[in-house]
């Protein structure tokens, strides 16, 4: 018969460093799989019409003239305008996607970036408020 006498474990400042370096590892994969996810969540667009180039112009002058006399301005959107938005802010920050939706009195914007082997997506839902800052929820992958 064979014993062997084990001798306790000493734990070192190095055997503590390495285990909270696994543990920080381990959390930061984690946090990579919940934060991010298989597929995207914004559907790939045709490149933009004329019809949509036109209207993000127009968009796009009337909050530049609200900023140039410092002065709050309504601008009043519609899906069609939204959607013209989505389309060029999509061609213009490729490969990323953009998309909006508008359900009632919420706004619904959608965002998908590709990542190595993987997708990052996220999504923000502004509710309009009578008084204040608008209700706002925001979701990154399945967090």
């Amino acid at each position: 018969m064979c014993y062997i006498a084990l001798m306790p474990f000493k734990k070192t400042r190095a055997s503590r460093r390495l285990g909270k370096l696994v543990w920080f590892i381990g959390l930061l994969l984690a946090s990579a799989f919940f934060l991010t996810s298989a597929d995207p969540w914004v559907v790939v667009k045709q490149p933009a019409t004329a019809e949509q180039v036109q209207s993000a112009r127009k968009i796009f002058g009337e909050a530049r003239l609200g900023r140039t006399t410092g002065e709050p301005s309504d601008l009043s959107l519609t899906a069609g305008d939204l959607d013209s938005i989505a389309v060029m802010a999509s061609q213009g920050f490729a490969p990323n996607r953009i998309a909006f939706k508008l359900r009632g009195d919420a706004v619904t914007a959608t965002a998908s970036r590709p990542l190595p082997f993987r997708w990052i997506n996220v999504q923000v839902n502004l509710r309009a408020r009578s008084a204040g800052f608008p209700e706002l929820r925001a979701t990154i992958g399945s967090v």
